[in-house]
């Protein structure tokens, strides 16, 4: 700690954690102090657990002014954006102890300097079990050295449109749905739904999900599939979506291939070693990123709306230029090639990007008829069957394609080679308290 410059400990305010019972930052612990020279503040605190022993837990930090240089404000934060460049034992995993935090204020950020009075700190303290918004998982880094938690988009390190989120690391979104209930598929009469059997995956149905999970922010990438595969042969295309895939190719390896033992997803659950998921797992340390189901697909997409496009609006022009699908997907009226570079569309109010259009993203389940308002918890699909679901979409479709409960089916060792269109979005667990606590990781560097 800089001593010289300790008078701006009294600038700090208290930390909260999310809930009684867990590990938490004590105010009094907190000193901040700013080098004159370099204008990199410095913030200490401690995590600790009054009269018990700790456990590790995940930290944030706001940093917050006022234009009154008194105690009672009132307080605003600065917005995340201007603190993007953090480094210490902030936005991850913390072991408890004395902790530092380091900030190099940005241009953003008036003359670079803290003033008296007008400038205080706020930690927040995360379960691992109920994580903040945002997971950043290091595709060639296991453990949770590899992983960074952040509030918001605005918090991403160079924002959304850092080429790294489409690169070495993995963007997820945590989805809480845990007790959910809610109605999945379309109504017999929405724009775009078939009047045939390929609709009946989208029949109605009231389902539950009984527990949070991550999911991917964008499909994943060619650079993403290359690093995890370990080839590098094309650069260029690194941010756009992987579009050359079957399932069979993502889970097993290759087409025709199975899992280890025999039979394939639900009746026998693991992967092919060397498979793109196992790599994806080996390299990660995360045993749980597969593809999600349909049921988790559906939910992530609607972000709680119930209409045909996650905006809330319905489609119109089922077979031309649809307006409301324009601002949302790379369909066949405004793309002309393979997908293009992800997150350019406007995404739905969970920040997830490219839901529609682009590629048609496999998901775990075997494709079958779904009775018209069955109730289910945490469906799966059948055990065995002859295709495999998509979401309903890629950038050759029609406008009447592009909706939330859309399914395609296919076999699953299909992907249309040279064409472009068949992708993936992957998902894990978000662990359960009793998960959470079987791997401390390694929360320093």
């Amino acid at each position: 700690m800089n001593t010289k410059y300790a008078w701006l400990a009294a600038l700090s305010a208290c930390a909260a954690a999310v809930r009684a019972g867990v590990p938490s930052i004590p105010a009094e612990s907190i000193q901040v102090a700013q080098d004159p020279a370099t204008r990199e503040v410095t913030v200490a605190y401690r995590l600790g657990a009054e009269g018990a022993e700790a456990s590790p837990a995940i930290v944030t930090v706001d940093f917050e002014t006022n234009v009154t240089g008194t105690a009672e404000g009132p307080w605003a934060s600065i917005g995340a954006r201007n603190f993007r460049r953090l480094g210490g034992d902030v936005n991850r995993l913390v072991q408890p102890g004395e902790r530092i935090v380091r900030w190099r204020p940005d241009h953003t950020w008036p003359n670079n300097v803290v003033t008296p009075g007008c400038f205080r700190v706020n930690f927040k303290v995360w379960l691992k079990d109920d994580p903040p918004d945002y997971l950043a998982v290091n595709i060639a880094v296991p453990g949770e050295s590899g992983r960074r938690y952040y509030v918001s988009e605005e918090a991403l390190p160079g924002g959304i449109e850092n080429a790294d989120w489409c690169t070495d690391w993995l963007l997820m979104r945590h989805i809480r749905a845990a007790g959910v209930r809610w109605r999945m598929g379309s109504p017999a009469d929405e724009t775009g739904r078939e009047n045939n059997d390929n609709a009946k995956p989208e029949n109605l149905r009231v389902v539950t999900l009984t527990r949070d999970y991550f999911f991917g922010v964008f499909p994943l990438t060619q650079g993403q599939w290359n690093r995890v595969m370990g080839n590098m042969t094309n650069p260029t295309n690194d941010c756009q979506a992987k579009c050359d895939v079957s399932y069979e190719m993502i889970r097993y390896a290759s087409n025709g291939g199975t899992a280890p033992g025999g039979g394939t997803w639900p009746v026998n659950k693991a992967l092919a070693e060397n498979s793109f998921m196992q790599k994806l797992r080996n390299g990660t340390g995360i045993d749980t990123f597969d593809l999600p189901t349909s049921a988790q697909w559906e939910y992530a997409c609607r972000a709680g709306t119930t209409s045909a496009l996650y905006s809330g609006k319905e489609i119109t022009v089922g077979n031309g230029v649809d307006p409301a699908v324009e601002e949302l997907a790379w369909y066949v009226k405004n793309a002309s090639c393979l997908p293009l570079r992800v997150g350019m569309k406007k995404p739905n109010a969970w920040g997830i990007y490219d839901l529609y259009g682009s590629t048609y993203e496999w998901m775990l389940d075997w494709a079958e008829p779904i009775m018209e308002m069955a109730q289910v918890t945490d469906p799966i699909g059948p055990e065995t069957g002859t295709k495999r679901l998509t979401s309903g979409s890629a950038w050759n479709m029609p406008a009447y394609s592009c909706r939330s409960a859309r399914r395609g089916q296919f076999a699953p060792n299909f992907y249309y080679p040279g064409v472009g269109i068949f992708g993936l979005r992957v998902a894990c667990d978000v662990p359960l308290s009793e998960e959470a606590g079987q791997e401390t990781g390694d929360g320093d560097e």
